[in-house]
């Protein structure tokens, strides 16, 4: 497994292993190269989208991501804090079951509890 994918509402993924242009991850074809721990789109975001990764609103794309791009500071704009924009800001539920990951063939399930504590089942 070379990248994580952990909320169905996500369109983004986080690379497990540095990705090189034309590796697949995800399904997607990267189209840069991505550095461990960074994200890269797992579907096309329109800019003004939110980006969406652990099933939390990170941000907005500031322009058009494709499938398989990196997404990083250069092409996202923080909405929290900002007063012009926080009524605009999409609020996620954070509580209930999250998704699953299968990682070394063995399905972990992600829940976030009503303390907003990560919760690991194996």
């Amino acid at each position: 497994m070379n990248a994580i994918h952990v909320n169905n509402s996500d369109n983004v993924g986080t690379a497990l292993t540095t990705l090189n242009k034309g590796d697949k991850a995800l399904g997607v074809v990267i189209k840069e190269n991505i550095s461990k721990g960074h994200k890269f789109a797992t579907e096309d975001i329109l800019k003004g989208q939110p980006i969406i990764k652990y099933g939390a609103h990170i941000g907005v794309a500031n322009r058009n991501i494709k499938s398989g791009e990196w997404v990083h500071i250069h092409n996202i704009d923080g909405e929290r804090g900002r007063g012009d924009l926080d009524s605009k800001t999409k609020e996620i539920s954070q509580n209930g079951i999250r998704d699953h990951v299968i990682l070394n063939n063995k399905k972990i399930i992600l829940y976030r509890d009503l303390d907003d504590l990560m919760v690991v089942l194996v």
